[in-house]
């Protein structure tokens, strides 16, 4: 399972014993010093269990290889408030003030 913290990280969980398998950090990037923590939302497997993704209101997106190694970071103009993956396809939806459909390349 995953859970996402206050402290910029997520872990991939044992359902079973509660032990960390996998995390996956990032740093958020504030325009205020005095900034409150910031959640991310909710992370996802994607539909093929080999992905993590998240976002936050810091407007980036966040994606892990299952081992938590980063795989890519996107600006957005926007809080990045939820995520979902479209099931069975390599693409996934973004919302903010904006709904964002993207596409990941065939060949990646």
């Amino acid at each position: 399972m995953l859970i996402a913290t206050q402290n910029c990280c997520i872990y991939t969980l044992d359902a079973y014993t509660g032990d960390v398998l996998y995390s996956y950090s990032f740093l958020y990037e504030s325009s205020s010093p005095r900034a409150s923590p910031v959640v991310p939302s909710y992370p996802i497997y994607s539909f093929d269990s080999n992905y993590v993704l998240s976002g936050g209101r810091d407007g980036n997106l966040h994606v892990w290889d299952i081992k938590g190694n980063p795989v890519c970071k996107k600006k957005i103009d926007n809080h990045v408030l939820f995520v979902k993956w479209v099931y069975n396809r390599a693409a996934f939806v973004t919302t903010s003030n904006y709904l964002l459909i993207w596409q990941i390349p065939k060949d990646n």
